[in-house]
């Protein structure tokens, strides 16, 4: 790594921000809120947020398309000051220029904090080191971390509440798998994240993330989605979250990306579980957007995220008088 008074350059060219004396000079007495515990746990579950995450998700008031509200942005900047997150920035091509937004991550004293408060008596969970960190990996994790803060935005003014979100480091701790009986190998259990969205009618809509920047083969995909079927299948979803069923939601990056994988699924997926994948592509997680996405099934037939239905659980359709709810 490469150190200077200011800054740390880490892996990929990431860079860790110093706080210099003038930037101390403007830190005020701090005590935390119930809502900065919430903020440090977040950065905690997904590793690194940006401030317009976090504006989305705990400072509701702004519009959609409104930029982040500087009590947002003054707020991490104390805790930046303080010590309780590190401040990363993302490097941008020199003949582009400009600045991509930082990353938040947190700090040893973050996570010192953290653990002190927590009631859990199990070890606390691995935590990534951001000296190790790949952009690549950086971009996963904040699109991850974007579905996450618009599924919480879109689910705000309904009688809907987010239960569990899993992350990908939990369920790789649980070591999940099932076996391919048609050729003998085991395969992981391994989305990006398990959520569960519960109605106030009692339903419960359990999905399964996963997030494709194009960086995986065909193939390797294609396993994924048939470990996830197998599961299923199985009973071991079931015994695991005693649930019956769930969805499966892919994020793509682009709309021929989606095409590939999605004719890719159809030869893994039966038939009977097409109306389950539902496909999106990354540009509709834009603030302003996630609401109105459409999200496309195996068969063609295009919804929006949320069931329109909960006791039935039908999807809303996508305005459109052709479409039909599931």
């Amino acid at each position: 790594m490469n150190h200077t008074k200011d800054h740390v350059v880490l892996r990929d060219h990431l860079v860790r921000l110093l706080p210099t004396k003038s930037d101390l000079g403007d830190r005020v007495p701090i005590v935390l809120t119930p809502r900065d515990w919430e903020i440090l746990s977040a950065i905690d579950l997904h590793g690194y947020l940006t401030l317009e995450v976090i504006d989305l998700v705990y400072y509701p008031s702004s519009p959609p398309d409104a930029r982040p509200s500087t009590r947002a942005y003054h707020r991490l900047h104390q805790f930046w000051l303080w010590g309780y997150v590190e401040r990363i920035e993302l490097p941008v091509a020199r003949v582009i220029g400009g600045r991509r937004p930082f990353l938040y991550a947190l700090s040893l004293r973050g996570l010192r904090l953290l653990d002190a408060r927590s009631t859990s008596h199990d070890a606390p969970p691995h935590r990534r080191r951001i000296d190790r960190t790949s952009e690549l990996f950086v971009e996963h994790s904040l699109t991850v971390a974007a579905v996450w803060a618009n599924v919480l935005a879109l689910i705000r003014p309904r009688p809907i509440t987010l239960g569990d979100w899993v992350a990908d480091r939990d369920l790789r701790a649980r070591q999940l798998r099932v076996k391919d009986h048609a050729d003998g190998r085991w395969l992981p259990f391994l989305p990006d994240a398990y959520f569960e969205l519960h109605y106030a009618t009692g339903r419960v809509q359990c999905c399964l993330l996963e997030v494709d920047l194009g960086t995986h083969s065909l193939k390797a995909m294609g396993r994924k989605l048939r470990a996830f079927e197998l599961f299923l299948a199985e009973g071991r979803f079931a015994r695991t979250w005693h649930r019956d069923d769930f969805e499966v939601l892919v994020v793509a990056p682009s709309e021929k990306r989606l095409q590939t994988i999605t004719n890719m699924a159809r030869q893994v997926v039966d038939p009977t579980r097409w109306d389950a994948y539902l496909f999106t592509t990354r540009d509709t997680l834009e603030r302003s957007r996630f609401a109105e996405a459409e999200w496309r099934c195996l068969d063609g037939e295009a919804f929006r995220l949320l069931f329109t239905d909960s006791v039935n659980g039908s999807h809303q359709p996508k305005e459109s008088p052709k479409s039909e709810t599931r």
